[in-house]
């Protein structure tokens, strides 16, 4: 039988970091039956943003505006989005996006994911690499998963192998 899930009876989880970034999740996906399909319901307080900019290599996202507006950001270039809006992130493009809740509202949004679980993610403003393996970026990590975050840095191939 497919395992249904409802909303209202999940419990909001807070993820805060530095400065402005913190937002409440529910994550649909653990509730529900294994997908390849990810998706959770975020909301957003005024001037906090969920995490930094971002783009990844192996994994789509798309976005749903349910309540209030929020800015998202690709490539340095800022888009508003209202009530309604949906816009997809496709992997793979090199254009780094990020979301800001710049309304004087707090928003809800819905963002949904496929769920690859080697994923490479990168960090413009640090210059880092996020590397997910076992376990696709937001998803729940296990015992075989494994996420690295590296400094962006060239080495070469051969760095460290003694042979």
């Amino acid at each position: 039988m497919t395992k249904v899930i409802n909303i209202d009876k999940l419990d909001w989880l807070l993820f805060e970091g530095p400065g402005k970034y913190g937002v409440e999740r529910k994550h649909l996906t653990l509730g529900a039956d294994t997908c390849n399909l990810g998706c959770s319901l975020y909301r957003l307080e005024p001037g906090q943003s969920p995490c930094p900019a971002h783009f990844h290599y192996a994994n789509d996202e798309a976005i749903l505006v349910l309540k209030g507006s929020l800015t998202l950001t690709v490539a340095g270039t800022d888009q508003q989005l209202s009530q309604g809006d949906y816009v997809t992130l496709p992997a793979g493009t090199g254009e780094a996006h990020q979301l800001t809740n710049t309304s004087g509202q707090v928003a809800e949004y819905l963002c949904m994911s496929t769920m690859e679980k080697t994923d490479v993610v990168y960090y413009p403003n640090s210059g880092k690499f996020g590397v997910f393996g076992g376990v696709a970026p937001g998803g729940t990590p296990a015992k075989e998963s494994q996420k690295v975050w590296l400094k962006n840095e060239d080495v070469d191939y051969w760095l460290d192998e003694d042979g």
